[in-house]
């Protein structure tokens, strides 16, 4: 990049200015004499450019330059600047970019001199370089211009401070708004996983609801059938009360009974029992039944305990248990896994 700025640099600045240099470093061109180079300067011009950039001269080339540049004070002022000074500088004041990028790049110091070339990359980056001004101006300016050189320069950096300053409440509030953005983010994210679930569901629910083909005509049905139940129910509900009754005189007659846990017995209420649990509680001693009929049950109430399969029996027979005086024994189960923590805590002899 530092031969691209020094071939742009060579290519705007005086003719006379050009060849003093070129003398300088002593660079020829074969087939021209010297003292024709001014003569046939369109001819040999990118040549000498490219000689004068060569490795071997460029660090001359720098030199060279240095000590007329030296000599302008003017413009030695702008090799201590930063490079958003300088670019906002030379904007703001249509002023031309060639004596600051020489002044730069013929800088003995190489921060300055990696800033010239840094500048020249942002102005073309920007395309500014067409818009301004090539010549490079001749010493001997008055003392005034250099007075209001430097107002002007103390003006920009009342400017570019205030810039600064705004550009700071803009990235406060740049990273406010990214923060916030996370923030919506995340939730975006939440109600994206919320709306993934409820969409599975309503798919699962769908396909059972597909599955199960229901229909108004079932439901009906269906009422049809419960309030059919409840006739029975009712009817049932007499029956026992009458049961009951009968059970409280013939139990007024009888002696106190005998405690019924002594018996190491469990009665199943329900179809069946899984075999592994019903092996293992074999294997702690256990006489397992199991039944799902009133008659039989009747002829277990004293198992030390009684554990009724909500799941596994009809609303019926769990309705006319609950008529009998040994009700208050049964352990209810409505899941499976109340099933396998009851066999565990019987295991420990927690219960």
């Amino acid at each position: 990049m530092d031969k691209e700025t020094w071939t742009w640099i060579l290519k705007n600045i005086d003719d006379d200015l050009l060849l003093h240099i070129v003398e300088k470093l002593k660079i020829s061109v074969s087939g021209f004499r010297k003292r024709n180079y001014k003569k046939n300067l369109s001819i040999i011009k990118n040549r000498l450019i490219q000689e004068a950039i060569s490795s071997k001269n460029i660090l001359k080339l720098r030199e060279g330059f240095n000590q007329s540049i030296s000599e302008d004070e003017r413009w030695i002022m702008f090799r201590n600047k930063s490079l958003d000074f300088l670019y906002e500088y030379i904007l703001i004041e249509n002023i031309q970019a060639l004596p600051i990028l020489l002044s730069l790049m013929s800088s003995p110091k190489n921060d300055e001199y990696y800033t010239g070339i840094n500048l020249y990359e942002r102005l073309k980056q920007s395309n500014q370089l067409s818009k301004l001004e090539t010549m490079y101006p001749q010493n001997g300016k008055n003392e005034k211009e250099k007075v209001d050189l430097t107002e002007k320069i103390n003006e920009l950096k009342s400017k570019i401070k205030e810039k600064n300053q705004v550009v700071g409440s803009k990235e406060k509030e740049i990273i406010l708004l990214k923060g916030k953005e996370k923030d919506y983010k995340d939730m975006i994210e939440i109600l994206n996983k919320e709306l993934e679930e409820t969409k599975q569901l309503l798919d699962q629910m769908t396909i059972e609801l597909s599955e199960k083909n229901v229909t108004i005509e079932s439901r009906e049905k269906y009422i049809c059938s419960l309030e059919e139940e409840i006739k029975n129910l009712r009817k049932e509900l007499d029956l026992a009360r009458e049961m009951i009754s009968s059970y409280n005189e013939a139990a007024s007659s009888l002696s106190p009974l005998e405690p019924y846990n002594d018996q190491k017995a469990i009665l199943i209420i329900g179809l069946e029992l899984n075999s592994r649990l019903e092996k293992k509680l074999e294997s702690l001693g256990y006489i397992v039944s199991v039944s799902n009929k009133l008659e039989e049950i009747n002829q277990y109430i004293d198992y030390q305990y009684i554990w009724l399969i909500e799941y596994q029996i009809s609303l019926k027979l769990k309705h006319e248990i609950q008529k009998c005086p040994y009700f208050e024994r049964v352990r209810v189960i409505t899941e499976y896994s109340q099933l396998i923590r009851l066999t565990d805590q019987l295991e420990k002899g927690e219960i």
